[in-house]
């Protein structure tokens, strides 16, 4: 394995997931609690040993990888219950990276798509203004538009079935 490389840069541009939180903010896909505040950058904090993030010997830092083809085919470790997103985000800042793509202390999203196979059926215009508040482009893409492979696979059974489960309630 190589080792991280560290830089103090004015901007690095890389891709990254996100969900919407209830209120319609963004946050982490894997760290939920974590919402980007709009208008704002986001800044890393060290979850585990509290250290300044991020550190080239830790796993800390506001992450994106180098394009979109390595997003696409990482895919996804499991389902968002909300509807998600890909897009570019500015990473500035103390910026780790390494062969998949960077680790940063601050962030902020530079562009927007949401999935639309993942918004609930008529929501997708009332969702895609919730996104205004943070003053950047925010576009539409499919479920194959975002993510590769067996990810796309599962996750559109995902996405059908939750869908089904909501008519289902309202039945």
């Amino acid at each position: 394995m190589v080792a991280p490389a560290v830089h103090d840069r004015a901007e690095v541009v890389a891709w990254r997931y996100w969900q919407l939180s209830p209120d319609r903010r963004l946050r982490s896909v894997t760290q939920k609690w974590i919402e980007w505040p709009p208008g704002q950058p986001l800044r890393a904090r060290c979850l585990e040993v509290q250290h300044p993030a991020p550190d080239p010997d830790c796993a800390c830092g506001v992450y994106g990888t180098r394009d979109l083809g390595g997003l696409k085919e990482h895919g996804l470790c499991l389902f968002p219950e909300a509807p998600l997103l890909i897009g570019q985000v500015a990473l500035w800042g103390k910026v780790v990276g390494d062969e998949a793509g960077f680790r940063s202390e601050l962030a902020y999203p530079v562009r927007l798509s949401l999935v639309a196979d993942t918004v609930a059926d008529g929501e997708l215009e009332a969702v895609a203004e919730g996104l205004a508040r943070y003053a950047v482009p925010v576009d539409a893409v499919t479920l194959d538009e975002a993510v590769a492979g067996a990810s796309a696979t599962m996750l559109r059974f995902q996405a059908m079935s939750l869908r089904a489960s909501r008519t289902w309630g309202d039945a």
